[in-house]
């Protein structure tokens, strides 16, 4: 009898959060509101123009094993008024800690067991006065499927 010991990559956690944020709506403020794309990514892509926006980054450190990984990833929110920001990543950080959480990214499933919160949502420097930002770090516990 042969076991196929092949280990899947991880999917992108990244993409992974992406996928949750838009597909989960946040409670922001009493109102149940939708996530859209063009509102979360991985870039500086905030506009005065949009209410707000999701900036998702893998940081360095974390671990793997043949079932499981840890990631650490931050999650900054930019608006120009302070209160939507702080109520924005306070809706995030109700809807990680939520868990578990199942998306699929790249036709496969991504499993979020466990997460935890490094740094709760605090206010960060940013080079634009008229933009404020709010900074919070997750360590995510997802398996391999």
């Amino acid at each position: 009898m042969i076991t196929d010991t092949t280990i899947r990559p991880f999917a992108s956690i990244d993409r992974a959060l992406l996928a949750l944020l838009v597909a989960q709506p946040l409670q922001i403020d009493d109102t149940t509101t939708a996530v859209p794309e063009a509102q979360v990514g991985g870039d500086f892509a905030y506009q005065p123009t949009m209410p707000w926006y999701i900036r998702i980054d893998k940081v360095p450190g974390g671990s793997s094993d043949r079932f499981g990984g840890q990631f650490i990833v931050d999650i900054e929110v930019f608006a120009a008024d302070y209160l939507l920001a702080e109520s924005v990543a306070f809706a995030i950080e109700a809807l990680l800690l939520g868990y578990p959480h199942v998306v699929e990214v790249d036709g496969r499933k991504v499993v979020i067991d466990d997460v935890s919160q490094n740094a709760s949502p605090a206010e960060l420097p940013w080079e634009d006065d008229s933009v404020s930002r709010l900074g919070s770090t997750y360590v995510l516990t997802a398996r391999r499927r």
